[in-house]
């Protein structure tokens, strides 16, 4: 390796340490507190609206979302997975970064984003697959090997790039975590159960957050159960909630015209006290209305639905890890997608067909 390789692969991936391979939960914490809390409550504040038939970035449902140390928005978004649209903390349409190809700073296929130390963009680009990283000014600075498929994933404090993927793989199958260095995947960890095929692969899905001390936090998408793994890699403790709106199952998400959509993670973030956030979809109350027809596939009618928002509602609530109470929760009718930096959040929706992302301040009383 260069010596120019190597500082790009020090900024990106940090200093590489050995990860195990196989990881022993160390306790389970069961998370006390009652959701239905009259004073304990998650409350939204919308901050700004972006989008319109004529908007400069062409917005669509986002796919991908962060905000760096000064504010600004990242979005990328399904309707133009070729570039990357940054706004300021207003909403204001400032820039877009990339374009279609496969050379530095070009996407195929963008999926999601992250900001890691020194604002540093991290852009999964999942036609690649790799993983492109830009300076705090959006300058290209390297990009590396990645996952195909990839849920999640995240830079820890300690330099470590986790991804949440399904690999198939004989060393892989069936690990939910794997960490990757500048010539690809590394070690693969998560469980002491490793599961493989095709049933077990939503069980698999993590939302990733990282911690301030080189942990990470993994919440798996189809129970209420989320692990803490140190900066070894070790799966330190497991918090689990016991509700009724909210039990484990192995749902595939598929979208059936007589059953609600199952409830699912859907995003999870560290604030700077340490409390973790936790966003859970929901079925809206009328679900049934936003179902729509995509087509027929092998003689079976496909289902969709119209907008995140008229098909589910959110839960948001907020744990404290060190003692493992719930300190609030709130539901809101709109289908928050990301949990952002700065107290901040994201939903999308459809008014007459018209696309429009709605930011939000969030807070506890």
């Amino acid at each position: 390796m260069t010596r120019s390789r190597f500082i790009h692969a020090v900024l990106l991936f940090g200093a590489v340490n050995t990860l195990p391979a196989v990881v022993h939960a160390q306790r389970t914490v069961k998370i006390r507190g009652d959701a239905r809390c009259s004073n304990c409550g998650v409350h939204l504040t919308r901050v700004f609206t972006i989008g319109g038939v004529d908007h400069p970035a062409r917005l669509n449902q986002p796919n991908g979302a962060a905000i760096n140390a000064s504010g600004e928005l990242i979005l990328s978004h399904v309707s133009d997975l070729n570039r990357v649209f940054v706004f300021d903390s207003t909403g204001r349409f400032l820039r877009a970064i990339g374009r279609a190809g496969s050379g530095p700073g070009e996407f195929l296929l963008v999926r999601s984003l992250q900001i890691a130390s020194g604002d540093t963009l991290l852009v999964f680009d999942n036609g690649g697959p790799r993983i492109s990283a830009f300076d705090n000014t959006y300058k290209f600075v390297s990009s590396f090997p990645a996952i195909l498929n990839s849920h999640d994933f995240v830079r820890t404090a300690s330099g470590e790039l986790v991804m949440n993927a399904s690999i198939r793989t004989r060393e892989a199958a069936g690990y939910p975590l794997h960490v990757l260095g500048a010539s690809g995947l590394r070690r693969s960890f998560g469980t002491t159960n490793p599961r493989s095929g095709r049933e077990a692969s939503a069980r698999l899905d993590r939302n990733l957050a990282a911690a301030g001390d080189g942990s990470l936090w993994a919440a798996h998408t189809t129970e209420y159960r989320i692990d803490h793994v140190d900066a070894s890699g070790r799966v330190v403790e497991t918090l689990v909630r016991d509700v009724d709106w909210f039990r484990p199952h192995a749902s595939s998400f598929r979208i059936e015209a007589d059953k609600p959509p199952a409830p699912r993670i859907r995003d999870i973030h560290v604030d700077e006290k340490g409390r973790l956030w936790i966003l859970v979809l929901v079925a809206d109350p009328d679900w049934k209305d936003a179902l729509t027809t995509t087509g027929r596939i092998q003689g079976r009618t496909s289902l969709g639905y119209t907008t995140p928002d008229a098909y589910f509602d959110s839960i948001i609530e907020v744990v404290d890890p060190r003692t493992g109470e719930l300190v609030a929760s709130g539901r809101s009718p709109h289908a928050i997608l990301f949990l952002l930096n700065k107290g901040m959040a994201l939903s999308y929706r459809e008014p007459d067909g018209v696309p429009y992302v709605d930011a939000w301040r969030l807070s506890v009383n």
